[in-house]
């Protein structure tokens, strides 16, 4: 018995080896799970034009979404692990949802392969000028001194601006209001027309309305400064130590995707990475190349989830 254990495996290395060689022989599927026009859809489509000349096949854009990103992310967690099927995983579908919501019908490290994080997303943190703060440390007054106050709008319960501002106020200890809405574009509409005073909102969404002044950006939530937006200082070099919140989008394929095409996925997106065009082109929407390998990404995934259960908890959002 254990030598036809030994066998069958034996077998299964060497049919994933010889289709291993041969791929990708047709169309790649890279499910994005949130729908088309938003930050994780924009770089998904701007990475898989990027790798599609180099592996010989198109990378098409799978929109599917559904319950934060969960939806999506399921589809690829029941796919064929053959490299035809892919996610991009962010911090919503392997991270927070976990915690977000009562059950997810699968587990965001068993199953699934992760190949290389490609993008990190942090917010900035605006205001509306009305307001009378013009720093950080004003704003953290202003919100002490008026507890509950002042308010901030996200795209919903549990939303990335919603955890961003939630993490915010732990981070801070003041307190403010949360206003939760239905589109991106309806909070910049608001924030300009003083409806509501300050969000967390992700760079490409928001800095066209910083650039012309329409509402004042006060810092960026990440650890180093975006180059997108240089002169402005990052939580941190603004006095509230350990602040660090960013999105991040990676792809993974099904559990069990066999380590050559892993590695040659792998390849071609840390390469991207490294193309000055794609990197002018995330710079531009307020993102910062990454392309770690697949042990990296994984590390940081099982990192990732318990920080973000402590977020959650903090924000109240958990979902029955």
């Amino acid at each position: 018995m254990r030598f036809l254990g030994v066998l069958a495996a034996t077998f299964a290395l060497l049919i994933g080896s010889a289709a291993a060689q041969t791929y990708p022989s047709k169309v790649i599927r890279l499910v994005v799970t949130f729908p088309a026009g938003g930050a994780i859809d924009v770089l998904s489509r701007i990475l898989a034009d990027r790798i599609s000349g180099p592996l010989g096949q198109r990378v098409i854009i799978d929109n599917r979404s559904g319950m934060g990103g969960t939806l999506g992310a399921d589809v690829v967690a029941k796919a064929p692990p053959d490299g035809y099927t892919l996610v991009t995983a962010s911090a919503a579908s392997h991270a927070i949802n976990k915690a977000l919501f009562r059950t997810i019908p699968y587990d965001p490290e068993k199953d699934f392969t992760p190949i290389s994080m490609f993008a990190i997303v942090p917010t900035v943190l605006v205001v509306n000028p009305a307001l009378p703060v013009h720093s950080v440390a004003d704003f953290i007054a202003e919100a002490k001194r008026r507890p509950g106050q002042i308010n901030y709008a996200s795209v919903g319960n549990g939303s990335s601006q919603h955890l961003a501002g939630a993490y915010f106020e732990l981070k801070a200890g003041v307190r403010l209001q949360h206003v939760p809405y239905k589109t991106v574009g309806s909070i910049a509409t608001d924030l300009v027309a003083n409806e509501v005073q300050s969000g967390f909102l992700f760079i490409s969404n928001i800095i066209n309305f910083i650039e012309s002044n329409q509402v004042r950006a006060l810092a960026v939530t990440s650890r180093a400064r975006m180059p997108a937006l240089a002169q402005l200082p990052t939580m941190i070099e603004a006095g509230l130590p350990d602040y660090e919140y960013v999105n991040w989008f990676g792809v993974m394929g099904p559990a069990g995707l066999p380590p050559a095409i892993v590695e040659r996925l792998h390849r071609e997106i840390a390469a991207a990475c490294q193309d000055p065009e794609l990197r002018k082109k995330f710079s531009d929407l307020g993102a910062l190349p990454v392309g770690d390998d697949p042990a990296t990404f994984a590390r940081f995934v099982h990192d990732e989830i318990p920080k973000w259960a402590g977020i959650v908890k903090a924000s109240g959002a958990q979902i029955d």
